[in-house]
């Protein structure tokens, strides 16, 4: 059932970048980050994760990051962490991630009638302890 749901995700989201083409390159310089209160993780290693997010966002041609926010310390549990292994799994990856994190973004895209796009997409990213952040997914309305 999670392939199927993951399989079905993946398909939107192909089809949501693809309907963003062809217009300008994204603009990510302006979005308003939010960091939240995190007892995990420091505003560097955010930065570090939100860099990631902005570098995959600025290929969605003519859409506009508008704001970045941290999702919560409780995204950041045991059980998200094991989806997330499972996820890369099947990607082929041998690393022993240990941690993970979540951000939610605001956006415009304009290729719709209801062009903005308020906490609709998460984006998840992992990594092992202290390493570098990789990004899983993203896509998944809240």
């Amino acid at each position: 059932m999670k392939k199927v749901i993951c399989f079905l995700l993946s398909a939107f989201f192909i089809l949501f970048v693809t309907a963003c083409g062809a217009l300008s390159p994204a603009d990510v310089d302006n979005a308003v980050i939010d960091y939240g209160n995190s007892g995990i993780y420091t505003k560097e290693e955010m930065d570090e994760a939100i860099k990631l997010i902005k570098d995959e966002f600025s290929n969605w041609d003519g859409c506009i990051l508008k704001t970045i926010k941290y999702g919560s310390d409780e995204n950041c549990s045991e059980s998200e962490l094991e989806w997330l292994k499972e996820l890369e799994a099947t990607r082929k990856t041998s690393e022993n991630y240990s941690q993970c994190i979540m951000f939610n973004t605001d956006f415009y895209s304009p290729e719709y009638d209801d062009p903005d796009y308020t906490d609709f997409f998460q984006w998840w990213l992992v990594r092992s302890d202290g390493g570098e952040w990789v990004l899983v997914e993203w896509g998944h309305p809240c």
